[in-house]
């Protein structure tokens, strides 16, 4: 059976410190000065795997709401720069 690692904050002086416990068991006290020491939660590394976790994942091939594709914004772009500015008569 594996025994989880905790990490403990001293609720007097601070001291941060590592122990191997059991589930469910209380925490130690402080090896510093001996005060109630508290269980602190860090971050946690996170991985998806597999499908299912992207908006591109569960699209439909007919319709593409909310997405454009470069071709669709390379259009815009040549639309709007023609657009942009003064017109100057010759």
């Amino acid at each position: 059976m594996t025994v989880p690692l905790y990490e403990y904050r001293c609720t007097h002086c601070g001291h941060r410190f590592e122990r191997v416990q059991p589930v469910g068991a209380p925490p130690e006290p402080c090896p510093v000065c001996g005060a109630p020491s508290r269980k602190t939660y860090g971050s946690v590394g996170l991985v998806f795997r597999g499908s299912g976790f992207y908006r591109t994942d569960y699209q439909r091939a007919s319709g593409r709401e909310g997405t454009s594709s470069p071709d669709r914004k390379e259009k815009e772009e040549k639309g709007s720069e023609g657009s942009a500015g003064p017109k100057e008569e010759s």
